[in-house]
């Protein structure tokens, strides 16, 4: 996986989940950092992407619950997360579902 990969997916419409495409982003993450030396420019970037990517799934998601609050509505959001780092945490978070519509 990288991030081509998930550019085109994500513009082919390829995700059905919002979490899959969350999943894919972390593997490149863990798989840069499994297969790099710490000290690597490689792992310290991928570990700041790791960050960077999750804080922005929270915020998304906070926000989200903010509008939801607003209007009622009755959409499903995952559980929050700091850090998808384990490779159980990893595969629990492919199970929550979330319907993801991208827009063109």
């Amino acid at each position: 996986m990288d991030l081509s990969t998930v550019r085109k997916k994500i513009k082919n419409f390829s995700y059905k989940f919002l979490s899959d495409v969350f999943s894919d982003l972390q593997l490149i993450w863990d798989n840069c950092m499994l297969y790099n030396l710490d000290e690597s420019e490689i792992y310290q970037f991928a570990k700041f992407m790791e960050l960077k990517t999750n804080k922005l799934i929270l915020e998304y998601f906070q926000k989200g619950e903010e509008e939801e609050t607003k209007i009622k509505s009755h959409s499903v959001l995952p559980a929050h997360s700091s850090r998808f780092t384990s490779k159980k945490q990893h595969k629990d978070n492919k199970k929550q579902k979330v319907e993801f519509s991208p827009t063109k």
